[in-house]
């Protein structure tokens, strides 16, 4: 079963996925609530778990902070997860268990010395002698009843409670997450990005290769200089339909480079550039590698569209 850190392990790989990387950070604003909310539910959590693992503390000031602590790491781990949520535009259902454990917070460490509206205000204080690790006593009163009132506050099962909301509420992002990546998916699931280089790669690198060495070659090296360029472009253009550009700077790198490959062979060829002979060899031999880096690019882009546009969990997303 997930535990609260795998589960925003899953969501940081998911945002940090170029394309959703990109899109998020044209928002300065959401990109910040986005990280300062991961951050805040996986601190929250060791804070959490800190407690459970903590030695027993009966009636001193050290349980005072240990209680205090554990349940305003409650009540920022909740708000976290709302505001992650906000920041990808996901709206969360409301956890009952979460509900329940929101007021003992504010009960007891929120508002305890005055709650509520001034027509309804209620009173609130941990019973001394019985504060320990496990559990402890609340005496309340209040305008609608002045009689004091008891109850027990059992911490494992708010825990439990936690646990269990928070969970349900990262799972639920996660899910839609998975949903948004499957729809933009599927509306690419029949345009496959090796079909660009798909045909002849090895011919015209070999014809640039010719026209290099045997100036009576060079006007079918331009033609397939011109060919391979087109298919840059047209792999470019596929990506930004796509929103993989330009926010994925290992593809954009790759392109940068290859467009300036172009520039120089172009030059070479035309009698535009300073470049020898020599030097061209160096510029084609990187444009092949480059065209085949390329290409696999986008064999492994076409899987992985193939493989989410299907109805997976999200956990597989």
């Amino acid at each position: 079963m997930d535990t609260i850190h795998q589960l925003e392990s899953e969501i940081r790989k998911y945002i940090n996925q170029p394309r959703i990387q990109y899109r998020i950070m044209q928002s300065n604003r959401d990109w910040t609530q986005l990280c300062v909310s991961l951050d805040v539910i996986g601190d929250s959590q060791s804070a959490i778990e800190a407690y459970a693992a903590a030695e027993a503390e009966s009636g001193s000031g050290m349980a005072y902070l240990q209680v205090f602590g554990l349940f305003q790491a409650f009540f920022l781990q909740q708000d976290a997860t709302k505001h992650l949520a906000e920041a990808l535009n996901i709206t969360l259902t409301n956890f009952d268990e979460l509900s329940e454990v929101r007021k003992t917070r504010n009960d007891i460490v929120g508002h305890p010395t005055k709650r509520g509206t001034s027509e309804k205000t209620t009173w609130h204080v941990i019973s001394r002698p019985t504060l320990c690790k496990e559990r402890f006593s609340v005496l309340s009163t209040g305008d609608a009843s002045p009689k004091l009132v008891s109850r027990t506050i059992d911490v494992e099962r708010h825990m439990k409670l936690q646990v269990y909301g928070v969970k349900g509420q990262l799972r639920r992002i996660l899910d839609e997450l998975g949903a948004q990546k499957r729809e933009h998916a599927m509306r690419f699931a029949d345009e496959k990005l090796a079909d660009i280089f798909a045909q002849g790669m090895l011919y015209h690198c070999t014809k640039i290769f010719e026209g290099i060495g045997r100036p009576s070659h060079i006007p079918v090296a331009e033609i397939s200089l011109d060919t391979l360029h087109g298919w840059v472009e047209a792999f470019c253009s596929a990506l930004t339909d796509r929103s993989e550009l330009p926010g994925n700077q290992s593809i954009q790198s790759c392109l940068d480079e290859l467009c300036h490959t172009f520039l120089r062979l172009r030059g070479f060829f035309n009698g535009e550039s300073p470049l020898n002979a020599d030097d061209a060899r160096i510029f084609a031999y990187f444009l092949d590698v480059k065209m085949r880096e390329l290409a696999k690019i986008a064999a492994e882009l076409d899987q992985d569209y193939a493989a989410h546009s299907s109805d997976l969990p999200a956990d597989e997303l």
